[in-house]
Order: structure tokens, then sequence, then C-alpha cells
């Protein structure tokens, strides 16, 4: 049951990834057109300030471990955790490679 919640955690920490990635483009580029996201997610690659964008996405990590551990989630914000340390991880391979 603990490994269950454990990566439940972690597809949730992911999935919030994603969506701090959109709201920091939302925020950052005033769009909320499916096709001016993309277009600007596309020039973040190209510029290389995607690993600038995971960044700002981790941050919303931090909001729903900080509720998980509220409520006594323990393993599942342990999860988001872990999801947070790949999100670093995949920036510093990001970097490295570029």
């Amino acid at each position: 049951m603990k490994n269950k919640e454990f990566i439940i955690g972690f597809f949730i920490g992911l999935v919030c990834n994603f969506f701090g990635i959109l709201i920091s483009i939302i925020v950052l580029f005033k769009t909320i057109d499916f096709s001016e996201l993309i277009y600007y997610f596309n020039k973040a690659i190209n510029e290389n300030s995607l690993t600038k964008l995971i960044s700002l996405g981790a941050l919303a990590n931090l909001i729903v471990f900080f509720i998980l551990l509220k409520y006594n989630q323990d393993n599942k914000a342990k999860g988001i955790l872990a999801a947070t340390i790949f999100a670093a991880f995949l920036t510093v391979i990001i970097n490295y490679l570029n």
C-alpha cells in the first residue's frame, strides 16, 4: 500500500510540474491560446530556456507537497519530493547536453 501511494504521489508531482510549466508560460507570455502555448514551449526549447520553465513548473509541487503533509499523506508527499528531484536531475541533464 505504501508503494502505491508513493507512485501516485510521483505521478501527481509530474502532472503538477507539467501544469506549472503551462501556468508559467501563461503568466510570462500572457497567452491562453493553445497554439501559442505550443509555440512558446517550442521557442523555449530552441532558445535553451526549457530548464527555466521546468524549474518554475516545479514550484507547483511545493504547494501540493505541503498540502499533502498537512493531511498526513506522507508517502504521497515523498512521491512529490521524488518527482521534484527527478525534475532537478532532468534540468541538469538538459543543461549538460546543451
